[in-house]
């Protein structure tokens, strides 16, 4: 007899698992409010922490967005836990509190607060691209890189 006819055989409604601490986080059960739209510890700022999918290659990521705009994907920032921008199509790039908002992200995905989250500007023709650089040791100061746009 397998789990779930034990389960069923013994009308249980509820089941109480018990998981230590280090067990929980090597299962990667971080949020328990993954894929909704909570508010965040800035007021007026909420993120949702949607799941990795590896099916369909998508990391575990968070979006953030003020309050009123978590309905409006354009007025959104996301972020995947290697870094890296999430949903580059609909990034806020004009989004006014960036700042906040990486710190936002930065704690929903449990990461450093000195981890460089991707940021991507546009001047004119020209877009800058940053990515973490936390993990590289550098003798010199980054050089920027420049991309002309056509």
């Amino acid at each position: 007899m397998d789990f779930t006819q034990v389960l069923l055989e013994l009308d249980v409604d509820y089941i109480f698992i018990e998981i230590s601490t280090p067990r929980f986080q090597e299962l990667k059960l971080y949020n328990l409010e993954e894929g909704k739209w909570v508010a965040s510890k800035r007021k007026g700022w909420s993120q949702r922490v949607d799941p990795e999918n590896p099916q369909i290659k998508i990391l575990r990521h968070v979006h953030v967005a003020r309050d009123k705009h978590i309905s409006t994907k354009q007025k959104q920032v996301a972020w995947n836990d290697d870094h890296s921008r999430h949903d580059r199509k609909s990034f806020n790039q004009n989004l006014s509190g960036i700042e906040t908002a990486k710190n936002i992200a930065r704690d929903a995905l449990g990461l450093p607060s000195d981890v460089v989250l991707e940021a991507f500007t546009k001047a004119g023709r020209l877009i800058y691209l940053t990515e973490s650089t936390s993990d590289i040791e550098r003798s010199s100061p980054i050089e920027p890189i420049y991309f002309s746009i056509k």
